[in-house]
């Protein structure tokens, strides 16, 4: 019986934690999102990603809605080594940037990595949904 009550709650935190990262994060009060294209530089000791001032801002409640509805239908995986970092994403709380989740544009042929910056999860989005959020934000 003990053992029976044991897996009953682990089966449930497993579960509930299946989802947790998509749930948690649409359900954040975001008021901006700022989405900063990434250049690769290469030096002699190693390679790192850089802002290159093309920056896409998203401000307006329906462009959030947009970008929340983008992780919604994505795909959520686990662990990730090592993505490239074509875009940085930082969310924001009004002046507070409480999160930033980086994109790998290059690793699928058509869909977009969207990872958090220790790789313990990301989401996979369609490229084409992908370009048409940056289109509809950027106008």
């Amino acid at each position: 019986m003990k053992n029976c009550a044991l897996s009953i709650i682990l089966l449930t935190i497993l579960l509930s934690c299946d989802r947790k990262f998509r749930d948690d994060f649409t359900a954040l009060d975001i008021t901006k999102i700022v989405i900063e294209e990434q250049s690769k530089i290469n030096s002699e000791d190693y390679t790192f990603f850089e802002g290159n001032g093309k920056i896409y801002r998203a401000e307006k409640s329906n462009q959030i809605e947009e970008y929340k509805k983008l992780l919604q239908s994505s795909i959520e995986t686990d662990y990730c080594c090592c993505p490239d970092e074509h875009f940085s994403i930082s969310l924001f709380n009004y002046n507070d940037n409480f999160n930033t989740f980086y994109v790998d544009t290059l690793e699928l042929k058509d869909k977009i990595r969207i990872f958090e910056s220790g790789y313990q999860y990301s989401y996979i989005v369609e490229k084409k949904k992908w370009k048409a959020f940056l289109s509809k934000i950027n106008n």
